[in-house]
């Protein structure tokens, strides 16, 4: 610990107008920091040397002023638990002195334990964000000795269980303010889910932001499944209220636990990457939950582009015209309803007739009738892989 320039110069502001007298402060090694007064900057610089040194106060009496009052010159330790940090010098006349002392060293050593406890907290909240980036994306076993000790020694106990909870918050990156603006991000997230201990959270690029959130292994999968839908529900809401961005949130397995921290991540990942390419961000995705998006999202582009072209054939421009059409969603409420014509009429708003019509088409553009399972099937797969995949016909 040292008495910084910068710290210095905080106690000058927080005194200045309220002290008749000069104040010059020097590091532990005697080195002249900060002061009030130009002409006084640098001196005492022998004295307080030896304040530092002994621990004791340093009293210089100098001759009167040009009105004739009695000068007194004090230099006496700043120390924060029994360490001394540096060295304050008072200058100014000598009735005013003695009851400036006291006040003036309570008052900067308080105001330097601040500042250092800020700093600790600063660098001990770094070192776990560079902790969790390392865990996530390098390729070290996370239960190395190295690294369990090194999480250790800032309060992380990596042996916990934990699902993580990613969000990318559209194009925050990119902003002008973007520092000042991950800070209050963090601080949002913090304040939702601190209530738990052994909890992480980081950023970690890309507009992401992470919470690792501990589960404990006796919670059945529909309490852990009402609890994240709770955080995240939280966390999106908070963060619109301070951000117009588009905000996505993927989850990691509630099911399927690990300690391992980069493999929840990448469940995450995964799940909110679903979300992007469906055009369904508007809401959180759990792992869990993915089923057949997940295999279609990682299938290559050639074989989605194969795979999309051998379904449309040669109508590729009434294809084309129609996925902007009624006929899209149509098939898609089709398949969320089970294949159940009487139900997903009263879910179209459409009559019954009208939606036969609606198949009957598809149809005849694609010869898959969705009515068939094997070959709704085909056209879900082919529905999905225009979203994930782009493929252009």
């Amino acid at each position: 610990m040292n008495l910084s320039p910068a710290i210095a110069k905080d106690i000058i502001i927080t005194f200045k107008g309220s002290l008749d007298c000069s104040l010059d402060f020097y590091n532990s090694e005697g080195k002249s920091v900060g002061s009030s007064s130009e002409k006084t900057q640098n001196e005492f610089k022998e004295w307080a040397t030896n304040t530092i040194k002994t621990g004791k106060e340093t009293i210089i009496n100098s001759s009167t002023n040009r009105l004739g009052h009695p000068k007194m010159k004090v230099i006496f330790p700043l120390s924060i638990d029994g360490l001394i940090v540096g060295a304050v010098g008072i200058s100014g006349k000598s009735q005013h002195m003695v009851s400036y002392i006291s006040l003036v060293k309570k008052m900067a050593e308080g105001l330097i334990k601040s500042h250092l406890l800020d700093m600790q907290s600063q660098l001990t909240t770094e070192a776990r964000q560079s902790l969790i980036y390392n865990l996530i994306f390098h390729k070290s076993n996370q239960m190395d000795t190295p690294l369990t000790q090194q999480a250790s020694t800032i309060g992380i106990n990596l042996s916990k269980l934990r699902t993580a909870i990613l969000m990318n918050i559209n194009g925050i990156e990119e902003s002008e303010s973007f520092a000042k603006d991950k800070t209050k991000i963090l601080a949002i997230i913090t304040s939702l889910v601190s209530g738990s201990p052994d909890y992480l959270t980081a950023y970690v690029g890309e507009s992401n932001f992470v919470v690792f959130y501990p589960i404990q292994p006796q919670e059945d999968i529909p309490f852990r499944r009402k609890l994240f839908t709770r955080i995240c529900n939280n966390i999106k809401h908070s963060l619109r209220n301070h951000f117009s961005s588009q905000i996505t949130i993927g989850v990691g397995s509630i099911v399927h636990t690990s300690t391992i921290l980069r493999n929840s991540f990448n469940e995450s990942l995964e799940a909110m990457s679903v979300a992007i390419n469906s055009d369904n961000n508007d809401k959180f995705h759990f792992w869990d939950d993915l089923g057949l998006d997940l295999i279609l999202n990682n299938i290559s582009n050639n074989i989605a582009h194969n795979y999309v072209t051998g379904i449309v054939g040669a109508q590729k421009q009434a294809v084309t015209a129609l996925l902007g059409s009624d006929l899209l969603h149509t098939l898609e409420v089709f398949f969320e309803c089970n294949l159940n014509i009487s139900e997903t009429a009263r879910s179209l708003f459409v009559h019954r007739n009208t939606l036969l019509y609606r198949l009957d088409k598809t149809y005849k553009l694609t010869k898959r009738d969705p009515r068939v399972f094997s070959e709704a099937m085909e056209l879900k797969i082919f529905i999905q892989l225009l979203k994930f995949h782009s493929v252009k016909l």
